[in-house]
């Protein structure tokens, strides 16, 4: 990938308020839900937050594939990891989740997602790079991490 599709991805990802999840549903459909975004680690790593009990978590323990996707022109496949750290709970705790998980950042219904990219579609502005670094229009760009 280019340098300025580089840029824009990343700021994209730090930026987005929402993303959409998409897990394997028990009969192997996708699911995809609108997730606000909490924590961007570029492209390489992102942080959501959910509920236990939920769907998407029930789906995620027997079937870690997932998509994440910014409106914007970024499609990423990977994996999701259901992550129990205390202190990543603590970090990444905001004080509108109280609505969610009333007991705070100790609720055992409060629960992180983070989500490790294996590849990525990139179209933004209408550009994408191959896998030459030549610039390509009108095109999906598929880069394996």
């Amino acid at each position: 990938m280019n340098n300025e599709l580089i840029t824009k991805t990343t700021k994209l990802v730090s930026e987005a308020e929402t993303v959409t999840l998409t897990s394997i549903d028990e009969r192997g459909y996708p699911r995809a839900v609108v997730m606000s975004n909490v924590k961007a680690e570029s492209l390489h790593a992102m942080y959501f937050v959910t509920s236990t009990d939920s769907k998407k978590v029930k789906h995620y323990m027997k079937n870690s594939k997932a998509g994440v996707t910014y409106n914007q022109g970024l499609s990423l496949i990977g994996e999701i990891e259901i992550i129990k750290d205390n202190l990543l709970k603590k970090e990444l705790w905001q004080d509108e989740f109280i609505q969610y998980f009333p007991k705070g950042e100790t609720d055992p219904n409060y629960c992180i997602l983070k989500f490790t990219t294996k590849e990525a579609l990139v179209y933004i502005d209408d550009i994408f790079t191959n896998d030459t670094g030549e610039a390509i229009r009108g095109y999906y760009n598929v880069i394996a991490y």
